[in-house]
């Protein structure tokens, strides 16, 4: 087993099958799950510039970035700004679906998580 290897199956971060929850990527900390995510959401965003026939030199200016960092964010790469990503969607119109991220009353593991460990009364012990 290489060095590399060692370090993810040593490392404390892992699921129960031993595979890791967060890898070091080439462009810092991401998930395997998050990256893939990262790079849909890019893809979406540079569909819908498409479709809209805007330039990436024309939507950069639009919200006060280089074409380059605008071409980032459309790779999906995770050293973007949520600042820029927040304002691509609002721009190609995917607002109302910020609001549904993280949303905690979407979050049907944790309210579930939550009411295990709420206490309860009349019970005696």
């Amino acid at each position: 087993m290489n060095d590399n290897c060692k370090t993810l199956v040593n490392n404390p971060l892992t699921n129960p099958d031993g595979n890791p929850l967060i890898t070091s990527s080439r462009h810092g900390l991401t998930s395997f799950q998050g990256e893939r995510a990262l790079v849909a959401i890019g893809n979406n965003i540079r569909t819908a510039r498409l479709r809209r026939r805007d330039t990436e030199e024309a939507v950069a200016q639009r919200v006060g970035v280089s074409r380059h960092t605008w071409r980032r964010l459309e790779q999906g790469l995770p050293t973007v700004s949520l600042g820029l990503f927040v304002e691509a969607m609002v721009i190609y119109g995917f607002e109302r679906q910020l609001f549904d991220l993280a949303n905690p009353d979407l979050d049907h593991i944790g309210k579930s998580m939550e009411a295990r460990h709420r206490p309860q009364r009349g019970i005696a012990k």
